[in-house]
């Protein structure tokens, strides 16, 4: 069994095309991930992760304005791993660094 857990802490810049109720934004950014927990039941390196490592991310969105305080908002995020996050980076002719995710944000 793996047990991991990671802190992630994103930096971002976010830019709004528009000024008007309905507003598409791009957003461009780096995720800077730090392990918290890195358990690995047979003790195998083959699983073992760094400390820390780095992901960069591109997204659009689009938000509609409620209120003066208040946006309802739905966006897609590409994240891809920038530096490695296992130590053993290959295993045959399988590279194991090749951290992508798509995500849907509402």
């Amino acid at each position: 069994m793996i047990k991991q857990q990671f802190l992630s802490i994103p930096i971002s810049v976010s830019y709004g095309i528009l000024k008007s109720r309905l507003r598409p934004h791009l957003r461009l950014g780096f995720i800077n991930n730090i392990s918290l927990i890195n358990e690995l039941e047979n003790s195998s390196e083959y699983f073992s992760s760094n400390e820390y490592f780095i992901e960069g991310f591109a997204g659009v969105s689009l938000s509609y304005k409620l209120g003066e305080k208040w946006e309802a908002e739905i966006g897609y995020n590409y994240r891809t791993a920038i530096t490695s996050m296992y130590k053993e980076t290959s295993v045959g002719d399988y590279t194991r660094n090749n951290l992508v995710t798509n995500s849907l944000s509402i």
